[in-house]
């Protein structure tokens, strides 16, 4: 993505955060400052005033997408505090600032203190995101799809699942694969093709 103007740099850190944390647009653009940990790697969302779905307050650790987007995220945070400075209060993904520029036309002009109002504006950037990459134009939720899908890849006990669930703000680990978790039929096939290759055990046989 591109990234020579704070817009454009407020918006590759905005795709950075939400494939991190795996976090709601809502939740993402109503985030203060304070609220982000980069040195732990995590996110604390507190229902109170963070828009988390029915107000839930919980944590959230990075999610394993490698220091490439965590360096973006950094990069954005030190540049609303030492550049714009911003304080913790001020939201981490404030809104576009628009007034008359010099084409004496109302237009984007940078960024303001104040945070997005929806998550309409959140959502678009996300989608135009994918479209300006050749790709179709996924929702921000499609990140949610894609981290039950990598839980298969990184999860190896009920331990891991159930971290990688509460993670996701989710207290039951059902809630994630039942809402999100999908094989799509070529992987079921591929799976069912591994099990009879496994073959049948003498003790699952019932007589």
């Amino acid at each position: 993505m591109p990234s020579g103007t704070v817009i454009e740099r407020r918006n590759r850190a905005l795709l950075a955060f939400l494939f991190l944390t795996g976090s709601r647009e809502g939740a993402a653009i109503s985030l203060p400052l304070r609220n982000l940990d980069l040195k732990s790697g995590c996110v604390q969302f507190d229902g109170r005033y963070v828009d988390t779905k029915f107000g839930k307050s919980f944590s959230t650790g990075f999610y394993p997408f490698g220091e490439f987007a965590e360096n973006i995220l950094q990069d954005w945070a030190t540049e609303l505090t030492q550049v714009h400075l911003f304080s913790a209060t001020d939201p981490l993904f404030p809104k576009t600032k628009v007034a008359v520029g010099v084409s004496r036309k109302f237009e984007a002009v940078g960024i303001s203190r104040e945070p997005w109002k929806n998550a309409s504006s959140a959502a678009k950037i996300f989608k135009q995101a994918f479209a300006d990459a050749g790709l179709p134009p996924f929702s921000p939720h499609r990140v949610r799809d894609t981290m039950t899908d990598l839980a298969n890849d990184h999860c190896r006990t009920p331990e891991d699942f159930k971290a990688w669930s509460q993670n996701m703000g989710h207290d039951d680990v059902l809630t994630t694969f039942s809402s999100y978790g999908t094989v799509p039929p070529g992987r079921q096939m591929e799976l069912m093709g591994r099990f009879r290759k496994r073959g049948v055990h003498v003790d699952d046989v019932i007589e």
